[in-house]
């Protein structure tokens, strides 16, 4: 489809998301496959997929990832392992596709102000906890992982690879 419409693509961002919310000891099956199957099986097949369509001076892939990778938040434990093993695909991709030119990191970013954080149960009572944590008292704009993403795939970034940006506001300090 892409190749037909466009004849190629230049670069290709990975911003899926979605898994259970609930405590470590009741996810199941499902809600594991769901969070895997999202986030880091769709990241690898994307991959493979946007390579093909690569021209052959290389590409860019940004993968956009979460705190959740590393920090526990409540909840999150599917979607945060998920997210870790993305960010291993990240840094896999990066050093074999590296000699074909093709750029992969990724961004992590902390809380977003979008309705992703409506799945959370006590939403509110977490924003509270999260802005307080963070130096200017707030949670990030979309705009704001975008940007440091667009950064990624512009020339400037050419020698950054296989890293992933934490963009969280210093909610991890």
């Amino acid at each position: 489809m892409v190749a037909e419409e466009f004849s190629g693509l230049d670069f290709f961002v990975s911003n899926a998301v979605s898994g259970v919310v609930g405590p470590a000891e009741r996810i199941g099956r499902f809600g594991w496959d769901r969070a895997m199957n999202t986030n880091a099986r769709a990241f690898m097949l994307g991959v493979q997929q946007a390579v093909k369509l690569f021209p052959p001076e290389g590409g860019k892939v940004v993968a956009v990832s979460s705190i959740g990778s590393f920090f526990c938040l409540p909840g999150y434990t599917a979607v945060g392992a998920s997210k870790a093993a993305l960010e291993a695909l990240v840094r896999y991709f990066a050093k074999e596709l590296a000699p074909k030119g093709i750029n992969v990191n990724a961004v992590s970013g902390g809380p977003v102000e979008t309705e992703a954080l409506d799945y959370f149960p006590d939403k509110e009572k977490l924003l509270e906890e999260w802005k307080s944590r963070t130096p200017e008292h707030r949670i990030a704009r979309p705009e704001e992982i975008a940007s440091v993403a667009a950064f990624l795939l512009s020339e400037d970034a050419r020698w950054i690879q296989g890293q992933t940006i934490v963009i969280d506001g210093g909610i991890t300090l």
